[in-house]
C-alpha cells in the first residue's frame, strides 16, 4: 500500500468513559474480595470477573494507540502493519447499536475483512465516516453483496447505497 493517505486514530477523550468503566469495574470487584476477606470460591468469582474488567483495560489501551492509515489503495492497521487492499476486501458490515428503547444514543461498528485480516472499528474513531464511506466505496466496485442492516446503516450515514440481495455477514 503507497504511504500517501490520511492516518486517523481515536481520541483519549473519547474512550475516557471506557477507562472509567474498566477501573471502576476492577476496583470493585477486586476490593470486595480485599475488603470482605471472602472464601476461596466466591474471591476466585470476582477476581475473574475482575480480569474481565483488566483485559477490558487492555483492549482500550491498545484501541488508543491503534492507527488507520486510509489510502486510495487500502487500510493499513498500524503499529502491527496489517493491511486491508480495497481490491481484497471480501466483507464489509456496518452494524448500529442503540443505549436506549426508541434507537438513539448509540454507536456504529465497521466490520471489515480480506482472507487473512479482519478490522473492526467503531465510530468513536476520528474520520469513521470517512472509513465507512471509502470501505463502501470498494464493496461496490468488488461487487461484494451487503446486509440488509448495512445498506440501512450507510443510509443513515447519507451515504449512497448499491443495492443487492441481502447476504449475510459471516464472522468466521
Amino acid at each position: 500500500m503507497s504511504a500517501a493517505g490520511k492516518v486517523y486514530a481515536y481520541d483519549r477523550r473519547r474512550l475516557m468513559g471506557d477507562y472509567v468503566r474498566c477501573g471502576l469495574g476492577f476496583l470493585a470487584t477486586a476490593g470486595l474480595v480485599v475488603v470482605l476477606q471472602m472464601g476461596s470460591v466466591a474471591a476466585i468469582i470476582l477476581l475473574a470477573i475482575g480480569s474481565l474488567f483488566a483485559v477490558f483495560m487492555v483492549q482500550t489501551a491498545y484501541r488508543q494507540r491503534q492507527r488507520l492509515q486510509v489510502s486510495a489503495s487500502g487500510v493499513c492497521i498500524l503499529p502491527v502493519g496489517r493491511e486491508i487492499p480495497w481490491e481484497k476486501m471480501t466483507g464489509l458490515r456496518l452494524a448500529y447499536y442503540s443505549t436506549r428503547r426508541d434507537g438513539e444514543r448509540g454507536w456504529m461498528q465497521l466490520n471489515l475483512r480480506s482472507d487473512s485480516v479482519r478490522l473492526t472499528v467503531d465510530s468513536r474513531l476520528i474520520g469513521f465516516r470517512e472509513l465507512v464511506e471509502q470501505a463502501a466505496d470498494a464493496a461496490h466496485r468488488n461487487g461484494l453483496s451487503l446486509d440488509a442492516a448495512t445498506r440501512e446503516n450507510l443510509r443513515g450515514l447519507k451515504l449512497p447505497v448499491f443495492e443487492a440481495h441481502d447476504v449475510g455477514f459471516e464472522a468466521g
